[in-house]
């Protein structure tokens, strides 16, 4: 029996069962190596434990694949147009693995875009284990697509991978600062202030850059002194696990008048608000 949340938009859960959401979609695997393996419906390789259902899916993750290797289900059809809110952002799936990997969750536009994976590694082998995707940081984006990663890594053999049972539930949504960030206290010889009413300014006069998804705004209630940053992606170097996340960064958050230590080291700390 097919159910559909009418209040989230979205087809779901995501069982994978004959008749159920997941089961008959299409669904498109990709950077998988020049094989690329179609995902299969198959039997449920351990019905004890958390998850009995007679029927899962299955990814092989190829040793040729990229660390990203997955698959996405159809623009328009599958699992539907539907906003991320409060109400749907907690994203729930159950992974059976014989490695220790990063597992990732992305959605997409309908013209592709998207504000990058969630990744969340599982913490057991051969037996399934439920991981949770906090979406909280990307609500109000509407999307009508789903990209799995079951097994974001390098890899020196082809891992099987199951997936199943993948749920929305509410969650909790972070609202902007309603009062003022304290004046900062430290001596202007010691400071590089790029944003700040206590010192005089370097000649930065934004946060973002041309390639980024951020916006700049105002936070009511703060102070022209605070602000905050809608989609501000920060990448942190070769290690993908932490790459392409989305941040909304605010001035209570981040500290734009820097100690200015000899010799000059700069580190700028965002809080994910998730």
């Amino acid at each position: 029996m097919m159910l559909s949340s009418m209040a989230f938009s979205q087809n779901a859960p995501i069982t994978f069962e004959t008749g159920a959401f997941g089961n008959a979609w299409t669904w498109t695997t990709f950077e998988n190596g020049t094989v690329n393996p179609a995902i299969t419906m198959v039997a449920n390789p351990s019905t004890t434990g958390i998850n009995s259902s007679a029927t899962v899916c299955k990814f092989t993750a190829t040793a040729a694949g990229q660390p990203w290797a997955g698959y996405e289900s159809s623009h328009g059809a599958g699992i539907g147009s539907f906003t991320l809110s409060s109400a749907n952002c907690v994203v729930k799936m159950m992974v059976y693995k014989s490695v220790l990997s990063d597992v990732g969750i992305k959605f997409a536009t309908p013209s592709g875009g998207s504000t990058g994976e969630i990744k969340v590694a599982n913490t057991v082998t051969n037996q399934w284990e439920e991981l949770t995707f906090n979406f909280a940081g990307k609500v109000g984006e509407t999307n009508d697509q789903i990209i799995i990663f079951p097994d974001f890594q390098a890899r020196t053999t082809d891992n099987i991978t199951y997936v199943d049972n993948i749920t929305f539930s509410a969650g909790s949504v972070s609202s902007d600062p309603t009062t003022a960030a304290p004046t900062p206290t430290a001596a202007a010889a010691d400071v590089i202030s790029m944003f700040s009413n206590a010192y005089t300014n370097v000649g930065v006069d934004t946060w973002r850059t041309g390639w980024s998804a951020a916006t700049l705004t105002g936070a009511p209630g703060c102070g022209k002194a605070d602000v905050t940053c809608p989609g501000l992606r920060w990448p942190c170097g070769p290690d993908q696990r932490c790459s392409q996340r989305t941040y909304a960064c605010r001035s209570h958050d981040l500290p734009t008048a820097l100690p200015r230590p000899r010799p000059i080291s700069l580190r700028a700390i965002f809080s994910p608000r998730w």
